[in-house]
């Protein structure tokens, strides 16, 4: 492993790090494994041990957000074709099955099921990780006023999207824990 990439693992777990002192990551934890174990995709991943304030919700975001953006360097995918590049044989394929269901993860709450939502007369699947793009860039770290005098961010900000947002990104965030949990146990950091 390249100093570079030592660098950008150790931004990885700071960014874990941050989360998981929010209001909001406290909620979830797991326990830690020095094998990349996959994160169950379950439609009871998403139950909140306890309400959450909108505040404790916009904190954890912040360090959220750094997992999902292509340049930022603590990039969830990019921390993962690290570890695959010097991981074993055996390591690969779970971290390939764990981008898998990442994937996965973005449009279904567990199990393969899928929301859907009517959309100019035919049912579209609701995508989490949209959901949470739309509602961060136009309201948590931007105030897209086009989007919101419109009544697009309402109309697409139902209770099926906001289920399966909270989905993936809970499910993100338990799998990342797994990984930096990993990154810790293997080697010392």
């Amino acid at each position: 492993m390249t100093n570079d990439d030592l660098k950008i693992l150790n931004t990885f777990l700071m960014t874990c790090h941050q989360m998981q002192n929010t209001g909001f990551g406290k909620m979830f934890s797991i326990s830690p494994t020095k094998s990349y174990r996959l994160q169950q995709n379950t439609p009871r991943l998403a139950k909140f041990p306890r309400k959450f304030s909108h505040d404790e919700w916009q904190a954890f975001l912040i360090p959220f957000r750094k997992l999902t953006l292509n340049d930022d360097p603590a990039n969830f995918n990019r921390v993962l074709n690290i570890l695959s590049r010097a991981g074993s044989r055996k390591d690969q394929l779970r971290i390939r099955e764990m981008k898998k269901n990442l994937k996965e993860a973005e449009s279904s709450p567990g199990y393969g099921i899928q929301m859907l939502t009517e959309e100019d007369g035919s049912w579209v699947a609701v995508n989490g990780r949209e959901t949470l793009n739309k509602y961060i860039n136009s309201v948590v770290f931007h105030n897209n006023s086009e989007v919101i005098a419109s009544g697009q961010l309402a109309k697409d900000m139902h209770v099926f999207s906001y289920g399966t947002m909270y989905h993936y990104v809970i499910f993100t965030y338990k799998q990342a824990l797994r990984v930096a949990g990993a990154i810790r146990l293997r080697y010392g950091v």
